[in-house]
C-alpha cells in the first residue's frame, strides 16, 4: 500500500520510464542480506586462516632448513678452526739446476737432485725403447720436474720445442696408478711417447714445418 510503513532498509529502483522509485526492504530481505554477509565473512575468515597457516608452515620449514645448515656447517667450521697449519709447498721460483744427457735436459730444483738423476735415467731408458719402433724426435728434449702441486700428473708439448713436464707427487691414493712401483718410469714413458708421435711429419706438412717451424 502506498505510504504504508514497514520496518526495513531503504532501497532505490528505476522504473521503466526512467523514474526513480523509493521503497522499503522488509525484514525478510534484510535477513537474507545478513546471511549473505555472514557467508562472505566466513569465506574471508577461512582465507585469512589459510594465509596464517601457510606463513606458519613456511617459518617452520625455514627453521628446519636453518637447523640442517647448522648441522652441516657446524662440524666443518670446527674442523677448519681445529686444523693445524701445514708446511707450505716448495716455492717454484727457488734455485733450479739442469742435468744434461744424450737426448735430454732435465730441469729441477736443487732440493730434488735425486729425483732429477732418477728421471734422467728413466728418460734415456724410455727413449731407447721407443726409438726401436718409432722415428726419434729431432733435437734435445726438455724434461721439467715440478714439486709445487699436490697431485700426480704430467703433460707434453712440441711447440716451440719438445718439452715434458712431470709433477713429482706420487699417486699414492689413485687406485689405477698406485699399483705401479715407479711413478717416474710410468709417467716419463707415457709422455715421451707423445713426443715421438707428435714430432713426426711427412709430405707437405714436413715442408711447412721446415719453413715455418713448429706450429
Amino acid at each position: 500500500m502506498p505510504g504504508a510503513w514497514s520496518r526495513g532498509s531503504p532501497s532505490f529502483s528505476a522504473g521503466g520510464g526512467g523514474e526513480i522509485g523509493f521503497r522499503w526492504l522488509g525484514c525478510g530481505a534484510l535477513g537474507e542480506g545478513r546471511r549473505v554477509a555472514r557467508q562472505v565473512g566466513a569465506v574471508r575468515a577461512r582465507r585469512c586462516a589459510r594465509r596464517r597457516d601457510g606463513a606458519a608452515a613456511w617459518r617452520a620449514r625455514r627453521r628446519r632448513g636453518g637447523l640442517r645448515l647448522h648441522r652441516f656447517f657446524g662440524p666443518v667450521a670446527v674442523a677448519l678452526l681445529a686444523a693445524q697449519p701445514v708446511a707450505a709447498q716448495r716455492d717454484p721460483s727457488g734455485s733450479w739446476r739442469t742435468w744434461h744427457t744424450a737426448h735430454f735436459r732435465v730441469h729441477a730444483q736443487a732440493a730434488n737432485a735425486a729425483w732429477a738423476v732418477h728421471a734422467a735415467e728413466e728418460a734415456e731408458r724410455a727413449y731407447a725403447l721407443l726409438a726401436r719402433e718409432l722415428v726419434p724426435p729431432r733435437g734435445t728434449i726438455d724434461l721439467v720436474l715440478f714439486d709445487n702441486a699436490d697431485f700426480s700428473n704430467g703433460f707434453t708439448t712440441v711447440f716451440p720445442s719438445s718439452r715434458v713436464a712431470v709433477y713429482l707427487n706420487p699417486p699414492a691414493g689413485d687406485p689405477i696408478l698406485a699399483p705401479y712401483d715407479d711413478w717416474l718410469r710410468l709417467v716419463i714413458a707415457h709422455e715421451l711417447t707423445h713426443v715421438f708421435h707428435l714430432d713426426r711429419t711427412r709430405g707437405l706438412w714436413r715442408v711447412a714445418q721446415r719453413t715455418l717451424g713448429r706450429f
